[in-house]
């Protein structure tokens, strides 16, 4: 049995025309002539937060006290990500969703490259 990694790289924020644009005042984000409209939630909040350090594992602790602005519990953060994501993925943005990255344990990350074992 073979296994080959392919590297897949989605679009880096260092390309302008490929960021996604975080709007505080409609609370939605644009990504590739899509628009998701998140209102004034958490959802937008992480989001937010995450946006403002792309390709960085951002601490548990830094996104309750960032975006909750109080103690909670680590499984909070994990429950809106899924909501996030899943609001992204409806209004077209997969490879946006995709790169909410929660893999690595008591972080959530805005991650955008990524290694993909395929079995041939």
């Amino acid at each position: 049995m073979l296994i080959k990694t392919l590297e897949l790289k989605v679009p880096d924020f260092g390309d302008p025309e490929l960021q996604p644009v975080v709007d505080e005042k409609t609370f939605s984000i644009t990504w590739k002539n899509h628009t998701c409209f998140l209102g004034n939630t958490l959802l937008f909040w992480l989001f937010h937060r995450l946006a403002q350090s792309p390709n960085q594992y951002v601490p548990h602790v830094e996104l309750l006290d960032d975006v909750w602005h109080s103690e909670r519990n680590s499984s909070t953060i994990r429950g809106v990500a899924k909501r996030l994501r899943d609001e992204l993925i409806a209004a077209g943005m997969l490879q946006l969703a995709s790169a909410i990255d929660g893999r690595v344990s008591g972080h959530y990350g805005l991650i955008f490259s990524w290694n993909i074992q395929n079995q041939t």
